[in-house]
């Protein structure tokens, strides 16, 4: 008897050894540069670690494609993406959400700058419009089906990430450009203050943050509590603050999405 108790506790031990020495992989949807994104991630992701005990990295890609091919293949263990990117990856690559910004919603917007004449949609008649991807949810999808909706002609160009799209428009190489209302206010200032905001959608829910269906449950639970718990201290606030989230986390499930799936978007194409 004692024996198979000394055995269950060895294998228990290499088990929690394991968790603790494997690296988790962080995903997280290109809408800025890497290396702005690194600047806000890998301080976020250090404090998870410290707090939960385990490893966590960050990766993202160099555009929306590469990382969509890479989420497909669950190259990542825990991924952040947007609202129509859950919804695929849920569903082709057993994707589950775990959280999600407290009190937040997407929207997407067009910005024209400060010194155009437009001041409605219709007058983008067979404009030039730069958007960060053909597939970005708020930033792309959505304004693109309105400008369809509303008969209004335009030409699309993607530009890979929102900072592009907002320096494109600013510098004359775009008439318009599509991004959402937390990358707009994340963006380098010298640009923001040379545009202006011309149209705004409705609200849909925010990004989500999801793990692999791989990722042991216990893992899970650490990684959601620590994301949940960093509202409880001003200076790991902070730390969610630099990323442009007002409340921090909560804890998310599937059906939050459902407004989403209702859309019937294809973001494959």
């Amino acid at each position: 008897m004692a024996f198979h108790i000394l055995i269950f506790i060895i294998m228990f031990s290499i088990s929690s050894i394991t968790y603790s020495q494997k690296t988790w992989i962080v995903g997280v949807v290109p809408q800025h540069s890497a290396k702005k994104l690194t600047k806000v991630w890998k301080p976020f992701l250090r404090y998870l670690s410290q707090k939960t005990g385990e490893k966590f990295a960050f990766q993202t890609a160099p555009n929306n494609t590469v990382f969509e091919q890479r989420t497909q293949s669950a190259r990542y263990d825990f991924v952040y993406f947007s609202p129509s990117h859950y919804v695929r990856f849920h569903k082709t690559a057993n994707y589950n959400a775990i959280a999600k910004a407290k009190n937040k919603h997407i929207r997407g917007i067009i910005v024209v700058r400060k010194d155009c004449v437009m001041k409605n949609l219709t007058e983008i008649d067979q404009h030039h419009i730069g958007f960060p991807s053909a597939t970005a949810f708020a930033a792309s999808i959505i304004p693109r089906r309105v400008l369809k909706s509303k008969k209004i002609p335009f030409k699309a160009i993607y530009s890979k990430t929102h900072d592009n799209v907002y320096y494109g428009v600013a510098n004359g190489f775009y008439h318009a450009g599509g991004g959402v209302v937390r990358t707009f206010n994340a963006t380098d200032p010298k640009i923001k203050d040379r545009l202006k905001i011309l149209w705004t959608s409705k609200s849909y829910p925010p990004h989500a943050i999801a793990a692999h269906q791989r990722v042991p449950t216990a893992v899970i639970k650490k990684f959601r509590n620590a994301l949940v718990s960093m509202a409880n201290n001003a200076k790991t606030q902070q730390l969610y603050i630099n990323m442009k989230i007002k409340y921090g986390f909560e804890p998310a499930t599937n059906k939050d999405w459902d407004d989403v799936r209702r859309l019937g978007i294809d973001t494959k194409n």
